[in-house]
C-alpha cells in the first residue's frame, strides 16, 4: 500500500510503499477515505517536535479485531487520534487532554495511508459511526471542530454575550457558528485577509473588520454600547493576536487561546489589570472524546455547516502539493486528502 511517512532527519514527508498493517485484538483496520490537513502540519519543525501526521481521519472499517463489538466491517467511522486512559489524576479531574496516554498516537502508520491500523484504546474510546448523510469529508473534521466546541465550553458564554473571534480561518469560521449555539449575541470577527472576512460575513458574523485598519478597539465600542468583548477567542496562531485579545477584553471577560504560538514568544501583561478587572485567561490544547462525540451529533443534526468550509481536495500522491497550496493560499479554509483512489464523497 501507499502511505505518507515523516522523515525526522530532514523534516520531510514522503510517499512510500509498505505492507498493510496487521491488526491485533481490539483493533481495527480502516481504509481512510478522507483525512483533513491540520494547520499544525504546516508549521516547519512541528512534526519534528512530536506532532501527529495525518490525524483527522474518516473512513471505512475493512477488518475487525477479536473482541471489537462497537463497529463492524463496512461501517463508516471517524476515529480520534488521541484518547485518555480515563483512570489517572487528570482524567478524574476532567482534564482528559493532560493525561499521559493522551499523547500516544493511535494510528499506524498515519491517516495518510491506503490502510491504517487503529489501536485498541482508540477503537474503544475514540471510534464514532458516521450518520448516513454525513460525508467522509465532514466526518474527518470532527476532531478540529471539537476543539472549537471545547473552547466554547471553557469560555462560559452567557446568553447575549459579545464574542470577538480573532482569526477567520477554518477554526474561526466554525467558531462563528459554535458560539451562536451557546447563546452569543453580537459576534465580531477580525482578520488580515479580505477573503476570510468575506466568508465570515457569509456565515452571518455581525461585525467583521480588518485587524490592521483603524482603531479596532474603538470600532468594537461603537458597535457594542461602549464596551469591549465579553469573550475573546484567539484562533490566529500569532503572538500579536494574543496581545490584541488582552487589549480587547471587557472587565469580567474571558480570553480563550487555541491558536498555537511559538513556544519562545511572550506577551506583556499587567497583573494588576487582571486582578482589578477580574479577567480570565484559558488555553485549549485539544479536545476530549466527550467533545468529539458531541460534535459528531451537532454535525449530523445540521447545527454546524462544515461543507462550505472544505475548499480543496487532493489525492494522497499530491500531499506535498496540498501542503504547499495551503501555505500559499490565505483563503483556502480546509484541505482534505483522499488516501484512496476512489476518494471520499463528492462536495
Amino acid at each position: 500500500m501507499k502511505a505518507a511517512v515523516y522523515h525526522h532527519e530532514d523534516d520531510d514527508i514522503r510517499i512510500i510503499d509498505m505492507e498493510i498493517p496487521r491488526i491485533g485484538e481490539g483493533e481495527l483496520l480502516v481504509k481512510p477515505m478522507a483525512v483533513g490537513l491540520c494547520a499544525s502540519e504546516l508549521i516547519p519543525g512541528h512534526l519534528k517536535k512530536g506532532g501527529s501526521l495525518g490525524h483527522e481521519l474518516a473512513g471505512t472499517v475493512s477488518r475487525v479485531g477479536k473482541g471489537v463489538r462497537t463497529v463492524q466491517e463496512g461501517d463508516r467511522i471517524f476515529v480520534q487520534h488521541h484518547v485518555p486512559c480515563l483512570n489517572c489524576h487528570f482524567c478524574h479531574r476532567g482534564y482528559f487532554t493532560m493525561c499521559e496516554q493522551f499523547r500516544e498516537f493511535g494510528f499506524d502508520p498515519t491517516g495518510y495511508a491506503e490502510y491504517t491500523r487503529i489501536k485498541e484504546p482508540h477503537v474503544r474510546i475514540g471510534a464514532i459511526q458516521l450518520a448516513p448523510h454525513v460525508s467522509f469529508e465532514e466526518g474527518c473534521v470532527i476532531e478540529p471542530v471539537s476543539c472549537v466546541l471545547s473552547a466554547a465550553k471553557r469560555a462560559g458564554i452567557k446568553l447575549g454575550d459579545t464574542v470577538l473571534i480573532i482569526g477567520a480561518g477554518f477554526m474561526g469560521l466554525v467558531a462563528i457558528q459554535m458560539v451562536r449555539l451557546f447563546g452569543a449575541g453580537l459576534v465580531i470577527v477580525t482578520d488580515t485577509v479580505d477573503g476570510k472576512l468575506k466568508k465570515a460575513e457569509e456565515l452571518k458574523a455581525d461585525l467583521v473588520m480588518h485587524a490592521t485598519s483603524g482603531d479596532v478597539q474603538k470600532q468594537i465600542r461603537e458597535n457594542n454600547e461602549g464596551r469591549l468583548a465579553d469573550i475573546v477567542l484567539i484562533t490566529a496562531p500569532t503572538i500579536r493576536a494574543v496581545q490584541a485579545a488582552i487589549e480587547l477584553t471587557e472587565r469580567g471577560g474571558t480570553i480563550i487561546q487555541f491558536g498555537g504560538t511559538d513556544p519562545k514568544e511572550t506577551v506583556s501583561i499587567v497583573p494588576y489589570d487582571f486582578l482589578v478587572h477580574e479577567l480570565n485567561y484559558f488555553g485549549i490544547y485539544s479536545s476530549s472524546h466527550v467533545d468529539t462525540h458531541q460534535t459528531a451529533r451537532l454535525i449530523a443534526q445540521g447545527k454546524l455547516h462544515i461543507r462550505p468550509l472544505i475548499t480543496d481536495i487532493y489525492p494522497l500522491k499530491r500531499l506535498k502539493e496540498a501542503i504547499d497550496h495551503k501555505r500559499r493560499t490565505p483563503d483556502s479554509f480546509k484541505v482534505v486528502i483522499h488516501p484512496n483512489v476512489s476518494g471520499g464523497d463528492s462536495l
